[in-house]
């Protein structure tokens, strides 16, 4: 099943009625994919090579990167603590795709400590331009 994102968040709050602060709201961490998503797109990137990853046993990253000689992971996670369980889907991906030489973690936090094994790299929000020159 694909996901679909709105490119404009505000029009995706009028239509459902929510102008909640991120706080106190359900759905901060899929308008945060969406901020990315869009981000990546302003920035350059070809939607078409924006994939979405799931096996049948539910394993998912958020985003691949389709636009290079190899496909890069990107997990999107609003929290402010990732634990080893964030990470499950791309751990899941490098698995099945050993030749995987790059993966990222889009997130507000610069704590890294959850990547020794994954040559996983974190990424700000605000800097998104990086993953389109890798």
């Amino acid at each position: 099943m694909p996901k679909v994102y709105f490119s404009d968040s505000g029009v995706r709050n009028y239509f459902i009625n929510s102008f909640n602060p991120l706080s106190i709201r359900k759905d901060a961490a899929w308008l945060f994919e969406g901020y990315v998503i869009t981000e990546l797109i302003k920035n350059g990137a070809d939607p078409s090579t924006l994939k979405f990853w799931r096996t049948k046993n539910q394993m998912e990253v958020d985003l691949i990167l389709d636009h290079g000689p190899k496909p890069i992971p990107v997990e999107i996670k609003y929290k402010q603590k990732i634990t080893g369980k964030d990470v499950r889907g791309l751990k899941s991906f490098i698995t099945q795709y050993p030749d995987t030489e790059k993966s990222y973690l889009a997130n507000l936090n610069d704590n890294q400590t959850i990547f020794k094994n994954l040559n996983c790299k974190l990424v700000s929000p605000f800097a998104l331009d990086e993953l389109l020159h890798t």
